[in-house]
């Protein structure tokens, strides 16, 4: 969500209720299950992040879930 672009009043009531001018919420999923979420914010003014940091993001979010569905593995004794 970013008040730079045009937002729904629900949407904007989010950011107003955070103090941020720009919030990211993006979903970690395991074999098809949500099983957490990475959440970034800004309050203060500035541009959207960029395709690059957006790519970093979703990077991030691919190892978090590799690293969840690994440690499960590891759990159940089965390594793979």
């Amino acid at each position: 969500l970013s008040a730079e672009i045009g937002l729904t009043y629900d949407q904007l009531a989010v950011l107003r209720h955070l103090g941020a001018a720009c919030a990211g919420l993006f979903p970690i999923v395991v074999d098809g299950i949500l099983v957490g979420c990475l959440y970034a914010d800004r309050v203060g003014v500035g541009p959207d992040p960029d395709p690059a940091t957006l790519g970093l993001i979703s990077r991030l979010r691919y190892l978090a879930a590799r690293a969840i569905a690994l440690k499960g593995l590891v759990r159940a004794g089965r390594r793979g």
